[in-house]
């Protein structure tokens, strides 16, 4: 099944940029992904039939806000679908993971996500184009210091195989705040579609949670939809 498959994906394998930099290096995937885009582009192919479309949701995002405007960006963003986790059906939780009835202070909604030591979860797989580059979202870490929370993005390759990089080792206090801006790259096969759209989900995985500790909570997820202007 493909939400079995989701979570059982292994992770891509990447580098920190710096002992401080909660972003990855992810240049040397990025530029095979783009490598493998231009020449499929030169033939004038497109990719492969992509499982993930056939399950994504690809509706309209609600209205963006400047959802973060407090903490000085002034993108705005959309809700991605279920990113409050009011439902949570197409979510696909493992081990030590729940929907809690908590949620950030700065945005609507009752829930969110609880993981635990080892716990991880998948969003529902979500339609993107060129102009959705980011995401951002609330957090707050009850685990140890050291304690991270693994962020990764599950794509189709222009092969048709599912996919994953490794984009982001978040860190967080034990109070509620947004994450860092997180930049996730494989938006750019939309390219490849003859609609302008594919298909990603994102994998979050808590990492160096002491067992007794209340490991992360996760809250609004957002996507940016980003507008020139």
């Amino acid at each position: 099944m493909l939400a079995a498959s989701i979570v059982a994906l292994g992770a891509g394998a990447t580098t920190a940029r710096s002992a401080d930099s909660q972003l990855l290096d992810v240049s040397r995937q990025v530029t095979e992904i783009q490598r493998r885009m231009a020449k499929l582009l030169e033939t004038g192919k497109a990719a492969d039939q992509r499982k993930l479309d056939l399950v994504a949701a690809c509706g309209q995002l609600p209205q963006p806000s400047q959802v973060f405007r407090r903490w000085g960006d002034f993108a705005d963003y959309a809700l991605a679908p279920q990113g409050d986790l009011t439902e949570s059906s197409s979510w696909t939780l493992g081990v030590n993971t729940a929907v809690v009835a908590e949620h950030d202070p700065y945005t609507p909604g009752t829930r969110s996500l609880r993981l635990l030591a080892g716990g991880q979860a998948a969003t529902p797989v979500i339609c993107v184009n060129q102009l959705h580059p980011t995401i951002r979202f609330f957090a707050r870490s009850n685990g140890s210091a050291a304690s991270t929370l693994n962020v990764e993005v599950l794509y189709q390759d222009v092969n048709g195989r599912i996919a994953s990089l490794r984009i982001a080792r978040l860190r967080a206090m034990p109070w509620w705040a947004p994450t860092i801006v997180v930049p996730y790259y494989v938006n750019a096969l939309a390219a490849l579609s003859p609609e302008g759209v594919t298909a990603v989900a994102f994998r979050f995985r808590a990492e160096g949670v002491a067992a007794a500790s209340g490991g992360w909570t996760i809250g609004s997820l957002y996507v940016d939809p980003f507008v020139s202007r």
